[in-house]
């Protein structure tokens, strides 16, 4: 008996310690394939610094091109009914930037594409500007919206309109880095069948100015912008000072396939991005992207200047608006993340992040964005993950809306 007794202990021990070495080595091995496939989709585009700085110079050159509205593609101005590429940039009081925007679109080599331009409202000479550019190039489509909307309304409407395979966004304050742009990055995209091209951007801050040296972009890790957002894709990404690592959420700089980006739009819904924001739309709307996306690329090129201030629309939009824009990517967040415990946990992050600010100005709001918040707290207080102490404050909060008078 004791004999059997140590046989089948000895027998456990090995089928442990076999199991354990398996899940090991299918660890190993999976890392190891994850490692190869982000390896295999990021290309640096430039060998050394002395790259880096000559195409620097070449796009300088372009920028003052543009800045000195010189067309070079006139041969090109035909429209194509089924164009490969939708430049779609959301417009408003532009009339001093928006023509500099269009011709580094006008200037690129590949003709097979649309220019989208949505004006929401403006009160200057925009849509004079854009209708002048319109006789002369046939693939410039302008769709106004009959009130300001705001840009997250006004960016999904121009996307559910474009026709291209493959979408850019655009603001209209940036340019194209170089003429090559749409046509490497969109190559790059149909080679791969990538659902998502990631490109560099330089940033520029004197409006008619390109900067004199290239700086690293802001969120620099893009080999993990797929597994940040779909973590059983791999281990969860971290970075210092940020617990969930937020790598690169803006929409510039991206080749997004059409398809998908209209399946995001359709999945968050009208009731979401017909809300008026300024301010973080980039933020929910790149969470979604990252969220269905199948496939990603980063490219190490730099692709567009981008005009960094902090003097407009978005960083002067109302506190309420900052407000609204956080409880509506917290919505978002709660419902595209529901696989495992590592997605719970940005729910978790984002939610404690957002309680300090939302319980000392929640009076903000107005009536409806405050009903829209208590529907978002509500769906915090089911959270398994959200600590008692935060739920209770939640329900305060709910239950102060619910009293008050209107």
């Amino acid at each position: 008996m004791y004999y059997f007794k140590i046989s089948y202990f000895l027998k456990l021990l090995i089928c442990i310690n076999f199991y354990i070495s398996s899940v090991i080595y299918i660890y190993d091995k999976y890392m190891l394939l994850i490692k190869n496939i982000f390896k295999k989709n990021s290309t640096n585009f430039y060998k050394d610094e002395a790259d880096k700085k000559k195409a620097l110079r070449k796009g300088k050159k372009y920028f003052q091109l543009c800045e000195d509205d010189i067309l070079k593609n006139y041969q090109y101005f035909s429209k194509n009914e089924e164009p490969l590429i939708s430049v779609v940039i959301p417009v408003y009081n532009a009339e001093f930037k928006i023509k500099r925007a269009i011709r580094s679109i006008q200037n690129q080599n590949t003709s097979n594409l649309e220019i989208i331009l949505i004006d929401d409202f403006s009160k200057d000479k925009t849509i004079d500007i854009i209708r002048d550019l319109q006789i002369n190039d046939g693939r410039i489509i302008l769709l106004e919206n009959k009130e300001n909307r705001g840009i997250f309304y006004t960016r999904c409407i121009g996307t559910l309109n474009a026709k291209g395979k493959y979408i850019f966004p655009l603001d209209n304050d940036d340019l194209f880095f170089d003429e090559s742009i749409l046509d490497s990055i969109s190559n790059e995209a149909i080679k791969g069948d990538f659902d998502i091209v990631e490109f560099m951007y330089s940033e520029y801050y004197k409006f008619n100015k390109p900067p004199n040296k290239l700086i690293s972009t802001e969120f620099g890790n893009h080999s993990h912008n797929l597994i940040l957002n779909q973590p059983e894709l791999s281990l969860f990404p971290r970075k210092k000072n940020n617990s969930f690592g937020v790598y690169d959420c803006f929409l510039w700089a991206k080749c997004i396939n059409s398809t998908l980006y209209k399946n995001c739009i359709n999945q968050i819904g009208y009731n979401l991005y017909s809300k008026f924001i300024l301010r973080g739309e980039d933020f929910i709307m790149s969470f979604v992207l990252f969220r269905f996306a199948r496939s990603f690329k980063f490219f190490a090129k730099y692709g567009i200047f981008r005009f960094k201030s902090r003097v407009t629309a978005t960083f002067q939009s109302s506190r309420e608006m900052y407000l609204l824009s956080r409880i509506i990517y917290l919505n978002v967040i709660i419902k595209f993340t529901d696989k495992n415990y590592k997605d719970k946990m940005y729910v978790v992050y984002f939610s404690n992040e957002f309680l300090p600010i939302i319980n000392k100005e929640y009076n903000t709001l107005n009536r409806e964005n405050k009903q829209y918040l208590k529907i978002v707290l509500r769906k915090l207080i089911k959270n398994r993950y959200i600590k008692d102490s935060y739920k209770k404050t939640f329900v305060s909060l709910c239950n102060n809306i619910s009293f008050q008078k209107y």
